[in-house]
C-alpha cells in the first residue's frame, strides 16, 4: 500500500508492506523518531482501526455495505467519527463507542442483536 500526505509545506510518502509489525521512519524506530508518547500514539491509532475492521468482517462474516444473514447488523465504513483520542471507535445507531477492543466489539454486537 502506498499513500501520500501533505500538511502545510511538508509532504510524506508512506509504504505499508507485510512485515514484522514494527514501524520505521526514514530507517529509525518509532521511539527514536517520536520522542513523546503522544506522537507514537497518533501514528499507531490507524493500525488499531484496521485490526478492528478485519476482526469485525471476519466475525460477522460480511464485508462493508453488507448485512448479516439475520438482518441485525450492517457494516458501513466511515471516514471520521471525531473520536481519535479514544480510537478505535465505532458507532451503533447513534451511539458512539471508543477504545473498542475485540472483546468489547463482541459485547456490543451481542447487545445490538438482542435489541428489538
Amino acid at each position: 500500500f502506498y499513500g501520500t500526505g501533505r500538511r502545510k509545506t511538508s509532504s510524506a510518502r508512506m509504504y505499508l508492506t507485510k512485515g514484522t509489525g514494527k514501524v520505521s521512519i526514514n530507517g529509525r524506530s518509532l521511539d527514536e523518531f517520536f520522542g513523546r508518547e503522544t506522537g507514537r500514539m497518533i501514528v499507531q491509532q490507524p493500525f488499531g482501526a484496521v485490526q478492528l475492521e478485519a476482526y469485525a468482517k471476519r466475525n460477522l462474516g460480511i464485508g462493508f455495505h453488507d448485512t448479516t444473514a439475520d438482518g441485525a447488523i450492517t457494516l458501513e465504513p466511515v471516514y471520521c467519527l471525531g473520536n481519535c483520542a479514544l480510537g478505535p471507535s465505532l458507532m451503533i445507531d447513534d451511539e458512539l463507542h471508543g477504545r473498542v477492543t475485540t472483546r468489547r466489539f463482541d459485547e456490543l454486537v451481542a447487545r445490538a442483536k438482542a435489541s428489538p
